[in-house]
């Protein structure tokens, strides 16, 4: 291993030890609670537009033009 990449992995160490060292329990909890927030809002969204699409379908199914027998 050369200087070069000695320096680098030392960098390397010294930034995950600072991360480490500023680590919260409750920011990480925090942060992952709006996450999953964000997630859930957006199946929600997909959700409705799904719900939109299989109404219009069965509108269209009510509808006598749009029925096909």
């Amino acid at each position: 291993m050369n200087l070069k990449e000695s320096v680098v992995r030392l960098g390397r160490n010294i930034e995950a030890f600072a991360a480490a060292l500023s680590y919260s329990d409750q920011e990480d909890i925090e942060a992952r609670v709006r996450k999953l927030e964000i997630d859930g809002q957006s199946q929600m969204k997909r959700l409705l537009a799904l719900t939109d699409q299989v109404q219009a379908l069965s509108d269209g199914m009510n509808n006598a033009d749009g029925w096909r027998a």
